[in-house]
This record gives C-alpha cells, structure tokens and sequence, in this order.
C-alpha cells in the first residue's frame, strides 16, 4: 500500500534561535497568566479545553472551594501521585461566574494558533492523501514543525501522484535546507546535532 511522501526541513543559525525563541516566548506568556488566574482563585491547576491545551475550561482544586459562582464535579481520574481533585467550571447564572468564563476565555491565557512554530515559520499546508485506486474517500495530513535544541526540523507532504498539497505550497526558507529521514530523525533525538558522516572505504 503507497505511504505518504515527505520531504524533510532543518535550519539553524539566528534565523532558527529568533523563531524558536519567540514561540517559547508566546507559551511562556501564557502559562504565567494562567499561573496568576490560578493564584487568584486559590487554584490548582487548570482544565485545558482542547488536546493541545491551548485553551482554558475550568479551574483543578485538591479540596472543594466554597464559591458559589463555580460549579464542582469531582474528577473520575487522579493525579500521577494518587490525588483526587474537583472540576471547577463557571456557574453563568451568576454575574462573579459570568465574569470567571470571561478570564477563562481571555485572550491573555489562551494560546493563540498563530505563535505555533509552523506558523511562524508560514510553512502550515496540508495534502489530501488516497492510499489506493479502489479509495472513496481521502486523509488530510499536516506539515509539522519542532524545535531541537537550536535546531528547527520540518516535516512537510510532498506534491506526488497519490496526494496534492491543498492550495499554494509554501516557500521554504532560504535558511532552511532538505535533509534525509534518516538525518532528521537523528536531530530529533539528539537536540539538532548533525550524524557523522560515513566514511569512505578505500
């Protein structure tokens, strides 16, 4: 069965160090806004309201609080250590749990998809994907980007026969070059370092 086709990215140098940095600059700004709505209500932590936690919920607590503008569950699952905790979430028939929904929502503690690296890098795309002649219906796959060490590797679907990328495909950096799986996959599990490279046999 025909696999998807990618073609692999990675850049270092000033160019790499400014992107990474501003997008761990976006994230880091958002935790410490999360971290003083936490403070304020006493919290423990926060419910993410997507996979990806960019958004916010509700409010965790160890032991029950007494407001009576939050509305409580406790949770079916503990922590990693064996705690259990409650499930705040704004009561929105009143005015203080209307004004808690509208911190939860603030643009201060959510993270905003334009700081992802991809799209910092403006290298978000997608391709439709049919593995065979005999499929009725397509996948969509995305580009991917991560940062290791001072190093920014791209994962990118390819324009092949058996998937498009759908719309214009993206310009690659000039800062950025085409590497091998194989050479990505060693930066990813070693920081950016580049594999040695083999020796000629005589």
């Amino acid at each position: 069965m025909p696999e998807i086709i990618w073609k692999y990215y990675a850049g270092r140098g000033p160019e790499a160090e400014d992107v990474i940095a501003r997008a761990k600059k976006a994230w880091s700004d958002v935790q410490a806004a999360r971290q003083s709505l936490m403070e304020e209500y006493g919290a423990n932590g926060i419910l993410p309201g997507d996979k990806k936690r960019y958004t916010v919920a509700g409010l965790l607590f160890y032991e029950k609080p007494e407001y009576n503008f939050m509305t409580y569950a406790e949770a079916t699952q503990k922590t990693a250590d064996g705690k259990a905790f409650f499930v705040a979430t704004p009561n929105l028939k009143n005015l203080d749990g209307r004004a808690l929904a509208q911190k939860l929502a603030a643009p201060e503690v959510t993270f905003d998809r334009k700081n992802e690296l991809i799209n910092l890098l403006g290298l978000s795309c997608m391709a439709d994907f049919t593995a065979s002649a005999n499929q009725t219906s397509s996948s969509v796959v995305w580009s991917s980007a991560q940062a290791a060490g001072n190093t920014v590797l791209v994962a990118m679907p390819a324009d092949a026969s058996k998937q498009h990328i759908l719309g214009k495909a993206p310009k690659i950096p000039k800062w950025m070059k085409l590497v091998k799986k194989a050479e990505y996959d060693f930066m990813m599990e070693h920081e950016g370092a580049m594999p040695e490279p083999e020796q000629k046999r005589e």
